[in-house]
């Protein structure tokens, strides 16, 4: 999936947290037939979900890799939800 095609998923997600006045936290799957590292591609997911809830407010609770061996998160949260230095 493109970045464009990423940015279209959390934008109608920054669009419903808006309207509807959303606080809370959302968690991210990333799910696919196999693999069980984080690629690239999940690290574009990562940063793409920490980007849209800073612009919505929304807290992220975690990326998460899901296949159908292995249930892996993609570092790089710290234990409050917040994007890490």
């Amino acid at each position: 999936m493109s970045r464009e095609q990423r940015g279209t998923v959390f934008a109608a997600l920054e669009a419903l947290a808006a309207e509807e006045g959303l606080r809370g936290g959302i968690l991210v799957a990333v799910a696919r037939e196999k693999g069980a590292f984080v690629t690239d591609t999940d690290r574009a997911w990562h940063d793409a979900a920490i980007a849209s809830c800073r612009a919505s407010g929304l807290r992220l609770l975690g990326v998460w890799v899901v296949t159908r061996r292995v249930i892996r998160q993609v570092p790089g949260l710290d234990d409050v939800g917040v994007a890490s230095a």
